[in-house]
């Protein structure tokens, strides 16, 4: 509520300060109503934004259906990409399990808990795959002694149930029973020598439903609930339920302050309504005591500016003293000023000797510069000529080498036709002497063979090729020749190779190169 201000118009305001002061209390008062009210409205906001459940609260609910931010604890779900789905509970999470203040254990742990017990305690974290699986609870919590064993699991048990039986001899048998034993009601004993039953029971059983309730499970007197964990602040509309009572009675408290601070401002309207006819009396007297107290003060005014211009043309007078002072010391300086610029030429004038002299003496030096430099001209010009001379004598040098390489290749050459013509020259001492064991009669013991050296069948160090020949011998006679081709080509090739036969074994020919074929080469043999 805004509060208007009564303003006190004229005159001082001494004599209302009584007033003015009591309207300030209740502007004060009604300033705190305000405050009041405004921080009970935030504090009923605060509780409808306050979360009604926190991430990692565990709670029971007999709702069917799961609270807004919470899973089950009774399916041991596992929630993939809890690390983008729910962020803040994984970041959480995955601390507490650093801490080791959350239970956790291994995915196989897991499964052993179920497998022997139904249940497991613990969270399972997959920091690689950022996903999480809770607890599996679905029997009994129960509290622990001893903090670190949060998150155990324990296996069922039952309270001793006891019995009794009373037996006898062998013709009594049972002739009591109490607690979880009963006797039978047939199987009777007949009494020894005798042709009837005896109706005495000789057959005992164990029913633990004589003692206590049974099921197929050992368990308390119960109320089943869904178990539920928060994994994320619940801000639903619960929040305005819990909430209301209190807000209602801050409703209530507000409307009475309200209504006080209305009582308050009507109050305060009334009190300075009541004080302005008497503030207006005091403000008149007090304004004809400012009229005279401003006319004595404008007197002091008058007579202080008086003074004021008296001390100026003082003050005029001296200025005018300093200022031929000036004019003179300006004289002075300017006659200074004159000699020290004849004092500044004289310099320039000998400095322009000096520079003449400078200039001359370097001029020397650059003559004498230049002579070095034809001298050193000269001296480069020997250089080269000698560089070209001995280049000359470096390419003569190159000459005769590759001269010496031309009569080596030549050389080689030679020799590889003595090699060719060798071949041939044993060729046809072979042929001469075939021929002659063929004048001699010997026809039917000569035998022909065609075989084939292979270009991938030469050894690239020894250049040679072993071929497997039937019935050869190292001391038979052997006529080798290239296979006649219609285009010479494998006579070429067997000759520009080198090749020929250099030695005979035991069903073996071995053959030589004088350099590797690149193509298959095909030959005849006759021995």
């Amino acid at each position: 509520m805004q509060i208007e201000t009564i303003e006190l118009v004229g005159g001082t305001k001494a004599r209302a300060k009584d007033v003015n002061d009591n309207i300030t209390i209740l502007k004060n008062a009604i300033y705190a109503l305000e405050e009041s009210i405004e921080a009970q409205n935030a504090v009923l906001t605060d509780l409808q934004r306050r979360p009604t459940r926190h991430m990692f609260d565990i709670y029971f609910s007999l709702e069917n259906q799961a609270p807004t931010g919470a899973y089950p604890l009774w399916k041991g779900d596992w929630i993939t990409h809890c690390d983008t789905i729910y962020p803040e509970f994984w970041e959480a999470l995955t601390k507490r399990a650093a801490a080791e203040t959350i239970p956790t254990c291994s995915a196989a742990d897991y499964e052993e808990a179920l497998s022997t017990y139904g249940q497991c305690g613990k969270f399972v974290v997959d920091t690689l795959n950022g996903k999480v699986r809770l607890p599996k609870i679905t029997r009994f919590i129960s509290s622990v002694s001893d903090i670190s064993s949060i998150g155990s699991v324990e296996n069922d048990a039952i309270r001793n149930i006891t019995g009794s039986l009373e037996g006898g001899n062998n013709t009594t048998y049972f002739s009591a029973s109490s607690g979880a034993f009963y006797r039978s009601s047939d199987g009777y004993a007949d009494s020894a020598g005798s042709s009837g039953r005896s109706g005495r029971p000789r057959m005992a059983y164990f029913d633990a439903s004589r003692v206590v309730p049974t099921a197929d499970e050992n368990r308390p007197k119960n109320v089943r609930m869904g178990l539920y964990i928060q994994i994320s602040n619940n801000t639903a509309d619960v929040s305005q339920l819990d909430t209301q009572v209190i807000a209602n009675e801050l409703a209530a408290a507000t409307e009475e302050l309200t209504a006080l601070k209305e009582e308050l401002a009507a109050a305060l309207s009334a009190l300075g309504a009541g004080q302005v006819s008497a503030i207006e009396t005091a403000a008149a007297a007090a304004e004809e005591n400012v009229r005279t107290t401003a006319t004595l003060v404008i007197q002091d005014v008058e007579a202080a500016k008086e003074e004021a211009l008296t001390e100026i043309a003082a003050q005029k007078d001296d200025i005018i003293s300093a200022g031929d002072d000036a004019l003179a010391a300006i004289e002075a300086a300017e006659g200074d000023i004159t000699t020290a610029r004849d004092e500044a030429l004289s310099a320039i004038e000998a400095a322009e000797g000096d520079i003449t002299t400078a200039r001359d003496e370097a001029l020397s030096a650059i003559e004498a510069a230049e002579g070095d430099i034809t001298t050193a001209r000269d001296d480069a010009l020997s250089t080269l000529d000698t560089a070209k001379d001995e280049a000359v004598t470096a390419v003569s040098a190159l000459v005769a080498d590759a001269e010496s390489a031309a009569a080596a290749a030549e050389s080689a050459a030679n020799q590889a036709a003595a090699s060719v013509q060798s071949a041939a020259d044993i060729a046809a001492e072979t042929a001469t002497e075939v021929a002659g064991a063929l004048v001699a009669g010997k026809m039917d013991q000569v035998v022909s063979h065609d075989i084939t050296l292979t270009a991938a069948g030469w050894d690239s160090v020894s250049f040679t090729q072993t071929v497997t020949v039937s019935g050869m011998t190292a001391d038979k006679i052997v006529w080798v020749a290239p296979r006649v081709s219609s285009d010479n080509l494998n006579e070429q090739a067997y000759a520009s190779a080198g090749v020929w036969c250099r030695g005979q074994g035991a069903d073996t020919l071995t053959f030589g190169c004088q350099s590797t074929p690149t193509a298959d080469i095909y030959v005849t043999i006759v021995f």
